[in-house]
């Protein structure tokens, strides 16, 4: 990258700055201009200092000198002797439409929330070891960044930091992290790859709701939690390896995962919530290993299951579970105490419910099957 060609640029430090024009902006202390000023100096074609300097003395002065010139702003680095530690929105970049690439170094440890919201031309983005916390929105909307690394050090990720960030392609993600807020890449339509840090223990609300590149994800052992609505609306997702440290799914988890064609839920897993499946319209293959003794509301519906087997540990099965799905046949358990009267509403291809119990013990029969006859084996 050419990243590390760039030395930056942020407002509000009383330290003596040099900030290039040109190619690249630089922040750093530079003893051989007035040390009372901000001294903002022209590059030549060889990216050579020029004896073309202006000074300002105030941060206003050069964010208006900054906006009248952001056309020339392509490349922004933070030296780490610029005394930032931590940016916040008054450090936001101007519209500069040639903007793309942005380092953050290790001295900075806080990004506060919207620091860089809407950087209009912002495609290329690291920060380096040393931040320990992102700010919620920091870079929400940046609609044109394609790459982000984060080093070793951050910790915290709060709400939707890159949310909307529709061409985002590539995040690599550091270890260290063991907090991550809700929608962290809500509707980035274009990513299609990312790791999950080994620190985090959930995978929170929304993470990648509307991630429709994104193809297939490993969830490590470490999680012990999926998240409401995690992979909702990921219609590219063909490919889910569910880790076995994982010991609840939450609702909807991955509701409308239209390229999901099948799935198995490993032994750890004790919970799973309404929903988590509804709308996979071409899950044809789904197996539960783990001892599972619900099965909530809509976890199947409308998916193209012709086939499931209802586990030994399930003792409740409640309403629409398998809604609109073409079974042909399925077996009850004998476990099961309580079925809701539309567990099969609308399957209107079964035929065949076998109930492994006495007769009439299970009210609700058919359960929503219309065309089902129901046998009972106990």
């Amino acid at each position: 990258m050419i990243l590390n060609q760039a030395e930056n640029i942020m407002y509000g430090s009383k330290q003596v700055q040099k900030v290039y024009l040109g190619s690249t902006l630089i922040w750093e202390r530079k003893p051989k201009y007035d040390t009372t000023k901000i001294a903002v100096v022209r590059l030549d074609g060889n990216m050579q200092e020029t004896d073309d300097v202006s000074y300002f003395s105030t941060v206003s002065d050069i964010k208006d000198f900054l906006d009248s010139h952001s056309s020339d702003l392509y490349q922004i680095r933070i030296g780490n002797d610029s005394g930032i530690t931590s940016l916040s929105p008054s450090d936001g970049l101007p519209d500069c439409p040639n903007l793309y690439s942005l380092f953050i170094p290790s001295s900075t440890v806080n990004i506060e929330e919207q620091a860089f919201a809407a950087s209009k031309g912002l495609t290329e983005l690291y920060i380096d070891s040393g931040n320990q916390n992102i700010g919620k929105h920091a870079f929400v909307d940046c609609h044109k960044l394609k790459k982000v690394k984060l080093e070793s050090g951050a910790k915290i990720l709060g709400d939707q930091v890159f949310g909307g960030c529709e061409n985002l392609e590539e995040v690599v993600l550091p270890d260290d992290i063991s907090s991550v807020g809700m929608l962290l890449f809500v509707n980035c339509t274009s990513l299609r790859s990312v790791n999950i840090p080994r620190n985090l223990t959930e995978i929170p609300y929304g993470m990648f709701i509307g991630n429709s590149s994104l193809t297939s994800i490993a969830i490590p052992d470490n999680i012990v939690t999926i998240g409401t609505a995690a992979f909702s609306d990921c219609t590219g997702l063909t490919y889910v390896n569910i880790g076995n440290g994982v010991r609840t799914i939450k609702a909807g988890a991955f509701n409308a995962c239209s390229g999901l064609t099948s799935i198995t839920i490993p032994e750890n897993v004790e919970t799973i919530e309404g929903s988590v499946f509804m709308n996979c319209k071409n899950l044809t293959s789904a197996a539960i290993l783990g001892n599972v003794s619900t099965l909530c509301n809509d976890l199947f519906g409308q998916t193209n299951l012709s086939e499931f087997v209802i586990p030994e540990s399930v003792t409740k099965i409640e309403s629409r579970v398998f809604a609109f799905n073409p079974l042909t046949s399925i077996v009850i358990p004998s476990n099961v105490t309580y079925m809701d009267s539309s567990a099969f509403y609308q399957c209107n291809s079964l035929v065949s419910i076998t109930v492994d119990k006495p007769q009439n013990s299970l009210y609700g029969s058919p359960w929503g099957a219309v065309n089902a006859a129901v046998v009972w084996t106990g």
